[in-house]
């Protein structure tokens, strides 16, 4: 009997022993995988991007302060936030780092497109679509990074020019002249001449005016058309003012920035909301 109590508490202290050992045991801390920057450069300090494809027109953009410009194929604002994409590259990072060499099985020579930022190169291969990983060629080695910034690759020039009909200085208008009327500012209050049949509320005079301020197209290009007759007389509240000619109305509107040598192109209803207040 007592030889029996002696084996179970022997028993019992081995398992507390074995139950003590688990728990106190020293967690086995897992290593992350070795990480590799592909620049040391920093998205904030690039002043000129450029882009190259395999089949398609250079594009060129360079910084003046906060605002992207593309000078090439054609000068136009560019789209900030696309222009911050292409720079975010720096930001990238790998966990596999490849000597550069058999760059055709990456699909590396010829590359799809390569992406200058400042003074480093990066070309971009083919996608590991087992991985889901992009091979990009930048200095004397090949790394694998997310395929989200070969998507921040333009396929056409006119997808990096800023959609947007104004500056934002220029934003600030003080007055549209169109063939049929005209609203301007007097006194703080908006005033349409002639008088229309329906009187229009300051509020909906203000709608119009935003209207015209946050204009946005769907597509800005070199202009191509012959301006028409149609146009509006611009004024911003710094004196300046910007002629704006409807070329088209079918199947869109289109309107040319003579200053710009651009054209916008509008969908039918917010140029419909510009041109042909509901209070005419």
């Amino acid at each position: 009997m007592k030889n029996r109590l002696l084996l179970n508490a022997m028993l019992l202290l081995l398992v507390a022993g074995i139950a003590a050992f688990l728990y106190f045991k020293p967690k086995k801390v897992e290593e992350k995988p070795t990480e590799f920057r592909l620049s040391t450069l920093k998205p904030e300090d690039i002043k000129r991007v450029e882009v190259r494809l395999r089949k398609g027109t250079p594009v060129v953009m360079e910084r003046d302060g906060e605002q992207w410009f593309l000078t090439a194929p054609f000068r136009a604002r560019a789209d900030n936030f696309e222009a911050r994409r292409l720079a975010d590259l720096v930001r990238a990072v790998s966990i596999e780092k490849l000597p550069a060499t058999d760059l055709a099985r990456f699909e590396l020579e010829p590359p799809l497109a390569t992406v200058i930022l400042d003074q480093q190169t990066f070309t971009f291969g083919t996608l590991n679509r087992m991985l889901k990983m992009q091979y990009v060629l930048t200095g004397d080695a090949v790394y694998m990074v997310n395929p989200q910034y070969a998507q921040a690759i333009p396929p056409q020039p006119e997808r990096m020019a800023d959609n947007r009909l104004w500056t934002t200085p220029e934003q600030q208008i003080v007055g549209v002249e169109l063939p049929r009327f005209k609203v301007e500012q007097v006194e703080g209050n908006w005033v349409v001449t002639p008088k229309p049949p329906i009187t229009p509320s300051q509020d909906d005079l203000n709608r119009f005016i935003d209207e015209w301020k946050l204009a946005s197209g769907t597509l800005t290009e070199p202009a191509k058309l012959k301006p028409g007759k149609d146009q509006a007389l611009v004024r911003m509240k710094d004196g300046k003012s910007v002629t704006v000619n409807l070329a088209s109305r079918d199947p869109e509107y289109i309107l040319i920035r003579a200053d710009e040598g651009l054209q916008y192109h509008l969908s039918r209803e917010t140029a419909r909301r510009m041109f042909e207040p509901n209070w005419r």
